[in-house]
């Protein structure tokens, strides 16, 4: 008997000897993973904080921004010394910057619009999502292409595109339709915020009813704002309420996105839970407390902005030029039409909801 205890004991001493040296090795491992991403992280941050800085002082965007200095900066994918950190960038510092968009928005301040704005809001994001996902092949594109496109379109540009990918399974084409989804959403986006205002004046539009088409139409945030606050203070503050619940819409579209991989992944495949998106949403509930000082909400908002035009800067690099403009010009197509169609949808919402009659 205690013969057999010791052998026990024994078993149990190197089992627990080979679990430490297990843990250890994989700790060693990640951290040397790290280190070798440092400086393609670095260099991401820094093309990022130069993209915010240059949207301040200009008239660009900061998504537009990023997306020249990738473009021109493409030869670094082949560095061995930047390539893993670029990588790391888009997997890493994607999600980061989505997990922290929760905390610019308030269930509150947007349950403000009102019902039937909202579920118009909710329709018309499932609608172009939809339309877009199953006019893909008509197209010639595949529906992961159509789901990056009309995401993008339907809720916030580049941020949303981003998201997207982060639940799909991942390779070369995916990351080439990326790139040309953050291209086009970016391009169409400013082309948006210049055109938008002078048409809905034109057409003499209220301020609310103005700001209301814009938050419900132009793809990214940034753009919303230039937009919205180009008319009056209050078109301004009116397309960024509505431009808010959008980006909420993120949640439910990226964890149903990871519910149905999972699914459809089979019984042995491994869970990808979004947990960046559950982060989000914390995110969401915590600023809705009224709990998080003001300093804190914008110091997060700049830095998810960081974030993600440095994840946007890192696609650019990594997927060349030529590779994003091959597929001719129906790509190009489809995102005009997705653009136009949530155009078109908000103009009527804005005409025939009784919030602003």
């Amino acid at each position: 008997m205690q013969q057999k205890s010791k052998t026990s004991e024994s078993d149990t001493h190197q089992s627990n000897q080979w679990k430490s040296w297990t843990w250890r090795s994989a700790l060693r491992a990640r951290g040397r993973k790290i280190l070798s991403g440092l400086p393609g992280i670095g260099l991401s941050l820094l093309a990022g904080g130069l993209a915010i800085w240059g949207a301040r002082h200009s008239q660009f965007p900061a998504m537009m921004i990023a997306l020249l200095l990738g473009a021109s900066c493409c030869s670094f994918r082949r560095s061995l010394l930047l390539a893993p950190g670029l990588k790391l960038t888009v997997r890493v510092l994607t999600r980061i910057g989505v997990a922290l968009l929760g905390l610019q928005i308030s269930v509150a301040t947007v349950l403000q619009l009102g019902g039937g704005s909202l579920l118009f809001l909710v329709a018309a994001t499932v609608a172009t999502i939809g339309l877009t996902v199953l006019a893909a092949p008509l197209f010639g594109q595949r529906r992961e292409f159509g789901l990056l496109i009309g995401g993008a379109t339907a809720i916030c540009g580049a941020s949303a595109a981003l998201a997207i990918s982060g639940v799909l399974p991942p390779s070369e084409r995916l990351n080439r339709q990326l790139s040309f989804t953050i291209m086009a959403v970016t391009l169409l986006s400013t082309v948006d915020m210049v055109a938008y205002p002078a048409g809905l004046l034109a057409l003499g539009f209220g301020d609310e009813r103005a700001g209301f088409v814009l938050g419900a139409s132009i793809h990214d945030v940034a753009q919303v704002v230039g937009a919205g606050y180009a008319m009056s203070d209050t078109a301004g503050e009116t397309a960024v309420v509505v431009k808010l619940f959008r980006v909420m819409l993120l949640f439910p579209l990226v964890f149903t996105l990871a519910h149905v991989g999972r699914r459809s992944g089979g019984a042995g495949a491994a869970p990808r839970l979004p947990f960046f998106i559950l982060a989000f949403l914390a995110g969401v509930v915590v600023n809705t407390t009224g709990v998080v000082p003001v300093p804190l909400v914008e110091a997060t908002t700049l830095i998810s902005q960081l974030m993600l035009t440095a994840s946007v800067f890192a696609v650019c690099v990594l997927t060349p030029f030529l590779d994003v403009t091959r597929g001719g010009p129906a790509p190009a197509a489809m995102s005009v039409l997705a653009t136009l169609l949530i155009l078109c949808l908000a103009l009527a919402a804005s005409i025939y909801l009784p919030s602003f009659h």
